[in-house]
C-alpha cells in the first residue's frame, strides 16, 4: 500500500483512536481499494448491491438519485474526509438508493464493511463506525430542515447558514456549481439564479462561482 494512503487511513475517523498495529490488522483483512475518479465517473448506480463503502481523500462526490422526468436530485455531496455508501453496506439487502457520481476528479478508498469487521473485537472501531452512522443521520435531517423551508429564499438561506456554521467562516465554498445547488434544493435553476442576484444586491450575500460570503445584515 503506498504510504501516504496507509498515513491518510491510519489517520482518518474510522481509525481514531485505534493502535497503528490494530489498523495495519483490520487492513489486511478489509481489502482497501485506491482508485482516482474522473469528472462524471458514476462509482455505484443507484439500485447496485455492494458491501462496499468508501472514503473520499480528495474531490467531491454527489449522491443523487434519477427522477421519471429525466433529471436527477442532488441528494447529498462527499467532500474530503466524508464516507460514502456505508448506510447500504451495513443493510442485509446492501442496494445503493443512490447513484454515486464524481464532481471533479476524486480520490477514494473503498473498503469491504463484512471483511472490516469479521473477527474484529475491537470496540472502538465499531464505535467509530457507529458515529460515521450517526453523522450521515445527522446530515439528513439538515437536508429535510431546508426543504421544508416553504420560499426560495429561506432554503437558500438555511443551507448557506447550515454551511457557514459547519466551515466556521462566513465565506466558503460550496463545492457545486449552481445547476447542482438547485438540484439539492429541489428548485428552478434560473428560479434559482435570479434569487442569488437578488440577494446579492441586497447585501444579504456575495458569491463568486461556488465561494460564498453571507454579509451581516444587524
Amino acid at each position: 500500500m503506498d504510504k501516504f494512503l496507509e498515513e491518510s487511513l491510519k489517520n482518518c475517523r474510522l481509525f481514531k483512536g485505534v493502535s497503528g498495529q490494530d489498523v495495519d490488522r483490520i487492513l489486511s483483512a478489509a481489502f482497501p481499494v485506491h482508485h482516482v475518479c474522473q469528472p462524471g465517473e458514476v462509482l455505484v448506480e443507484a439500485g447496485d448491491v455492494s458491501d462496499r463503502f468508501g472514503l473520499v481523500l480528495s474531490g467531491v462526490l454527489t449522491a443523487s438519485r434519477p427522477l421519471t422526468t429525466g433529471e436527477e436530485h442532488l441528494i447529498d455531496l462527499y467532500e474530503q474526509g466524508d464516507y460514502f455508501g456505508l448506510e447500504n453496506a451495513a443493510t442485509k439487502g446492501k442496494q445503493s438508493p443512490v447513484r454515486i457520481t464524481a464532481l471533479e476528479r476524486t480520490d477514494v478508498v473503498t473498503f469491504y464493511l463484512d471483511h472490516l469487521l469479521v473477527g474484529i473485537s475491537e470496540e472502538t472501531l465499531k464505535d467509530n463506525i457507529i458515529a460515521i452512522l450517526a453523522n450521515n443521520n445527522i446530515r439528513k435531517l439538515y437536508k429535510i430542515d431546508i426543504l421544508s423551508r416553504a420560499g426560495l429564499r429561506e432554503r437558500v438561506l438555511t443551507y448557506l447558514q447550515l454551511r457557514a456554521a459547519k466551515e466556521g467562516a462566513q465565506t466558503f465554498r460550496i463545492g457545486m456549481t449552481q445547476e447542482h445547488l438547485a438540484q439539492f434544493l429541489a428548485v428552478n435553476r434560473s428560479a434559482l439564479s435570479k434569487e442569488l442576484n437578488d440577494m446579492r444586491r441586497e447585501g444579504l450575500i456575495d458569491f463568486k462561482k461556488d465561494q460564498f460570503t453571507l454579509k451581516d445584515t444587524h
